[in-house]
């Protein structure tokens, strides 16, 4: 699998980080997903002790993992295995003293590419246009 081809990244200019992942939370739930977990990866700089001799190259990194049990259903169908590709995320991440926001996500075709799986590819083409889909809405 190459990560050029099979990672999505795009970016944001000119918007508030808790905006744009409210936006991105809102426009998931609207496609009938269920957010599942939004692990603060930013946070660890708030840990006392933790961050004296780390270095800090965000100031927020917000993983959201999102699942619509349907979809979930027929990529594990297709093949058990599937599973360690889900539930579905979406990496929002923003450097220090930058004013770029970049969103980052695997694309379901290409895990479905990997496992070879027709079957699984028709549920990943769906899942693919739902995540273009959500990024169309948030980017206007």
């Amino acid at each position: 699998m190459d990560p050029d081809s099979a990672i999505v990244t795009i970016e944001f200019e000119e918007v508030e980080f808790e905006d744009l992942l409210d936006s991105l939370i809102k426009e998931i739930e609207l496609k009938n997903y269920r957010v599942l977990k939004v692990a603060n990866v930013d946070n660890i700089k708030d840990r006392v002790g933790l961050t004296k001799d780390l270095e800090i190259v965000y100031s927020h990194y917000k993983i959201i993992e999102f699942c619509n049990l349907f979809t979930c259903s027929a990529m594990t169908v297709a093949d058990s295995r599937a599973g360690v590709f889900l539930p579905q995320r979406f990496a929002l991440y923003k450097r220090v003293d930058e004013t770029l926001i970049e969103l980052s996500y695997l694309k379901p075709t290409a895990v479905a590419k990997f496992f070879g799986s027709k079957e699984m590819m028709k549920t990943a083409i769906i899942l693919d246009t739902e995540m273009n889909d959500v990024i169309s809405a948030i980017e206007e």
